[in-house]
């Protein structure tokens, strides 16, 4: 099976910092006019530089609305489709080009972890908000998708460290771990809209890049910090 690049951080021992142009501020209420602004705002992406974690904003057209990926392993690929509102799948297609269908849903991500392949789903529009996680193997001779995990919310942003699987949807903070949501970090209704596109774990705690700012939260006391990213 062809090494797969998705998101994946060593485990980080050390404090790290915030970058200087990070200016702390209130987490915006979902029926606010802060939270408005937020949202019509950049979607802000952030990672560990230097032992400093910084933010930039994103080219609007780094967020794809028709999104496609591939994974190539022994005999073809597999292929996963995200066209929004519109539908998606996941297919295993062979060398010879005849595509079997895995799972009707829109394609949101690929994780490997111990060698086992797993996928991510999920739909969010209007008043539908859904999300799973399937694992592919081999039975009855073929490729199958089976599900493993129900996340209740589309799944938007992840992030693989020591074999642990952070995971952001739409409202909340989840931990999996021997495929089951093991912890749920945080739910927050402010969240929805926002569309976390990058994590962070670092000092006790995971930092999420989302349209207008980053949010810190505790894995242990869970509490909730709101970043916006200054001009400059």
């Amino acid at each position: 099976m062809e090494k797969l690049i998705c998101p994946v951080q060593e485990p980080v021992t050390d404090e790290v910092a915030l970058d200087d142009a990070w200016e702390a501020g209130a987490i915006p209420d979902s029926s606010s006019e802060d939270w408005f602004r937020v949202s019509q705002g950049d979607d802000v992406s952030i990672k560990i530089s230097g032992n400093t974690i910084v933010g930039a904003a994103m080219n609007p057209e780094e967020r794809l609305f028709n999104y496609s990926s591939e994974l190539r392993i022994p005999g073809g690929i597999i292929a996963g489709y995200d066209h929004g509102e519109f539908g998606g799948k996941v297919s295993f297609i062979p060398g010879n080009g005849n595509e079997h269908k895995l799972i009707n849903e829109n394609f949101k991500g690929f994780y490997v972890l111990e060698n086992k392949i797993f996928v991510l789903t999920g739909f969010s529009h209007m008043f539908t908000d859904k999300g799973h996680v399937y694992e592919i193997n081999y039975g009855g001779g073929k490729l199958q998708a089976l599900p493993i995990l129900d996340l209740d919310s589309c799944p938007e942003s992840y992030l693989l460290v020591d074999k642990i699987l952070y995971l952001a949807t739409n409202k909340a903070l989840l931990v999996v771990e021997n495929r089951k949501i093991t912890k749920l970090i945080a739910i927050e209704e402010s969240w929805v809209g926002l569309y976390p596109n990058s994590l962070v774990l670092a000092n006790s705690k995971l930092y999420v890049g989302m349209r207008g700012g980053m949010v810190s939260v505790g894995l242990n006391d869970k509490k909730i910090t709101w970043y916006y990213l200054a001009k400059k």
